[in-house]
């Protein structure tokens, strides 16, 4: 795969990304707490094979509140029949 994306500024509503082909995801240089709503992750990927995250939030953290809110959710994806 090889393909990465980079979130950075303000993320406040959470990040979400779906793969693939995505297979790394860095978090950096944000501007502001990542803070979505209720029963959200705070960044959530999904990709089929390996995830790679590298993250340094700075002064700002994740925030996440509600049921199944986890701060960074990664998710296989799941192969389906046709």
């Amino acid at each position: 795969m090889g393909n990465t994306v980079t979130c950075t500024g303000d993320q406040s509503a959470g990040a979400f990304f779906g793969g693939p082909p995505i297979d790394t995801l860095n978090v950096n240089s944000l501007t502001a707490d990542i803070t979505p709503a209720s029963g959200t992750p705070g960044v959530r990927m999904v990709s089929t094979g390996d995830i790679t995250v590298n993250s340094n939030t700075g002064a700002f953290k994740i925030i996440t509140t509600g049921a199944n809110a986890r701060g960074v959710r990664l998710k296989p994806a799941v192969a389906r029949s046709p």
